[in-house]
């Protein structure tokens, strides 16, 4: 993805993320959907590299999600994806797929088209690249928007999740009484300085380099945990 390769790279990129989201899956389509409400919005959040273990909500010693804390939330401590990547794990949240028939992440629509049928507009907003893995389900949806289509993993600048509220706003604004917006947020994704604002950044010291080894113990849990204060303010 470095210059001269990237430009390889991204034709290619683009002909596999073609690809896979012009792939024909039936999965739901013939199936009808009701719904028994004429109103509703239901927003789902895609989050990135987040730890249970790290949550103030469940026991954590740090106050890294007060702000959750003050919410009826219902949390589920002991979920966890099957694989560790993003580019394997949402494929797998998505759908039904689960550890008897992994194939089913790749092979099947996602509740989205479940949404659609019932008539319900969907949204999928973007805070990371699109990859071929998980391309199909973005297409799903209706619309798809890029919060930060200009940012890159090579380049150290704020890539905040705050950044997709205006779309967000928008997007509620709608005239739709039934709504589905999937939201792929940044959330803990390294390297995590860029992904706080000065603001959350409530644990000291924080890295200062994109050289793992060259950053401590300590400033690696801190920023980390500052990446955690920032997804608590965004929900």
């Amino acid at each position: 993805e470095r210059l001269p390769y990237n430009i390889f790279h991204s034709v290619k990129r683009y002909a596999q993320n073609k690809r896979a989201s012009s792939e024909v899956r039936n999965t739901f389509t013939t199936l009808p959907q009701t719904t028994g409400t004429d109103s509703l919005t239901v927003v789902f959040v895609i989050g990135e590299s987040l730890r249970a273990d790290h949550l103030q909500l469940n026991g954590y010693h740090r106050e890294t999600t007060p702000l959750l804390m003050e919410e009826k939330c219902i949390s589920l401590p002991n979920i966890y994806s099957e694989p560790c990547y993003t580019h394997l794990s949402v494929p797998h949240i998505l759908t039904r797929a689960d550890s008897i028939h992994p194939e089913r992440a790749f092979t099947e629509q996602s509740f989205v088209t479940i949404f659609k049928q019932a008539g319900y507009k969907t949204t999928w907003i973007a805070n990371q690249d699109e990859i071929d893995t998980y391309s199909y389900f973005m297409h799903e949806c209706d619309t798809l928007i890029y919060a930060n289509s200009s940012k890159s993993l090579y380049i150290i600048d704020k890539w905040l999740d705050a950044d997709i509220l205006p779309i967000y706003d928008e997007t509620l604004r709608s005239n739709n009484a039934k709504k589905l917006i999937l939201i792929h947020s940044i959330g803990s994704h390294w390297y995590y300085t860029t992904h706080f604002d000065e603001q959350t950044s409530k644990f000291k010291p924080d890295i200062k380099s994109k050289i793992v080894q060259s950053n401590t113990h300590e400033e690696l849990i801190n920023s980390y945990d500052n990446t955690i204060v920032e997804t608590d303010k965004f929900i």
